[in-house]
C-alpha cells in the first residue's frame, strides 16, 4: 500500500460573463470521463479562494480552485498526456476551461501520508 498520492491543483478566475455553475457541470463530466478511464482518482468541488494576508504567499488574484488526485504519478502522466493529445473529439471540460476561464495556472506535487 502506497503512503502518497499526486495531487494537481488549478487556480483560475471566470471571465467577467461566465456561469460557474455550468463549469462545475463540465468538470464533474471531465471528472467521470477520467475516472472511468483509470486516469484520475478523485477531484474535488470547485471552491472560492480564501485570500489570507498571511498565509498567502504569492501575489495571484485567484478566485477558484480545484484539486485532482492520481493514484501515482505514472497515472498522472497518462492523464496529462490524454488531456493534451486531445484523443477524443469531445473533451468539453478542456475546451471550456480555455474558453471560460482567465489566469489558469496548475502545479503538481507528491503529497506523503504521515499519518
Amino acid at each position: 500500500m502506497s503512503n502518497s498520492v499526486f495531487c494537481m491543483l488549478s487556480c483560475f478566475n471566470l471571465k467577467e460573463d461566465e456561469n460557474i455553475d455550468e463549469f462545475r457541470v463540465c468538470l464533474d463530466l471531465f471528472s467521470l470521463k477520467l475516472i472511468k478511464d483509470e486516469l484520475l482518482e478523485s477531484t474535488t468541488p470547485i471552491t472560492k479562494r480564501f485570500h489570507h494576508p498571511v498565509m498567502d504567499t504569492d501575489k495571484s488574484n485567484f478566485e477558484y480552485f480545484f484539486i485532482m488526485k492520481f493514484k501515482n504519478e505514472d497515472q498522472m502522466e497518462r492523464s496529462v498526456k490524454y488531456i493534451f493529445e486531445e484523443s477524443e473529439p469531445d473533451l468539453t471540460f478542456i475546451k471550456m476551461f480555455v474558453k471560460r476561464s482567465n489566469n489558469i495556472t496548475s502545479s503538481a506535487g507528491k503529497i506523503f501520508n504521515i499519518f
